[in-house]
Parts: structure tokens; sequence; C-alpha cells
């Protein structure tokens, strides 16, 4: 009876990593029809600071992903806090400043080993496509805040200038292997 409720626990225990590698999954999978200039990697580890889930680099940009799979849900805005069904999610914000703080980690990265000064925008994408959410491609506190739906919508949008040039691509994307297990 003790080994059924120590293996019912490990399987609630984790349940949550493998719901949230299903979404990472998903999203990796829709960066594959990504347009061949671009790369994106999974699971980055940077230091101490944790994983980013993607980090997706091209002429246009560098974005680094925070993927969250949650339940069906209206994802809002309310008082300074993101929520899904009007609770709210994580502690303290913690999904937005989790995404920006990655954001701005890996860009510090790029200055500090390539000497290369290139914005990197952080997002936060909802992998559940039952999730729904209206705030477009308007950051909050600096963040999008997306549906999978969006994300080619995002990353590739019809006349965006290239602010990175293709060797600089090459660079950045060199050095970040480095730091992720998967290719």
């Amino acid at each position: 009876m003790l080994l059924l409720i120590l293996e019912v626990l490990a399987y609630i225990i984790a349940m949550p990593f493998a719901i949230g590698q299903g979404g990472e999954a998903i999203v990796h999978a829709l960066l594959r029809n990504l347009p061949r200039a671009y790369v994106s990697l999974h699971d980055v580890t940077l230091g101490e600071k944790g994983n980013i889930d993607e980090v997706v680099i091209s002429p246009n940009g560098i974005w680094t992903l925070e993927v969250k799979n949650y339940k069906d849900g209206e994802i809002t805005f309310e008082n300074g806090v993101l929520c899904r069904n009007h609770y709210p999610i994580g502690v303290d914000g913690k999904p937005l400043t989790q995404a920006y703080a990655e954001a701005k980690n890996l860009q510090n990265h790029i200055r500090e080993t390539l000497e290369l000064y290139v914005p990197v925008t952080p997002v936060l994408i909802f992998a559940n496509s039952k999730n729904t959410m209206k705030f477009g491609l308007e950051p909050i506190n600096g963040v999008f805040v997306i549906g999978v739906d969006w994300l080619q919508k995002l990353l590739v949008p019809p006349n965006l200038p290239s602010r990175i040039t293709p060797e600089n691509c090459v660079a950045i994307s060199d050095e970040l292997r480095k730091y992720t297990s998967i290719v």
C-alpha cells in the first residue's frame, strides 16, 4: 500500500512538469515552420538563473520565449497582475518578470561575450490554444503575451527591416549553442 501511495505521489509531482514539457513541445514544433533565416534553440541555460525555453534568432530580431501550458481559461491583466480566469498566475507577476529577466539576461550575455549590442524581446506564450487573451501585439510591462496562434504574427511580420547582420546571427547562434543540451 505504501508503494502505491508513493507511486501516486510521484505521478502527481511529475504531472505539472510533464504538462509544461508538452507545451514546450507544441511551441518547438511551431518554430520549425519559421523561415530559413531563423534559428531556434530550445532550453538555453545561462548561468544559475534557470533556463530559457526557446531563443529565436533572425535578422529581424532576437526573442526569448517563456512557455506556459495552463488549462483552458481567459488570460487577463488585472491590477498589475497577470491572471487566468481572474486568479493570479504565479506569485507577484512571476511569469512576466521571469520572461523579462530572461531576455535581459540573454541581452547582457550577448553584449559581454560577443560585444554586440542587440535588443532581445521577451515573449510569454501560452501553448494551450484554448486559452484566450486580448492583448494583440501590445506588450505588458515590456513582455509580449500571446497564444500559439500569434507566434508567426509576432516573429515574422511583413516588411520588418533587418536589424542584425547574417554574420552576427551566426555568431549569436554559435555562442548560444554552447548553452543548450538540445539541438
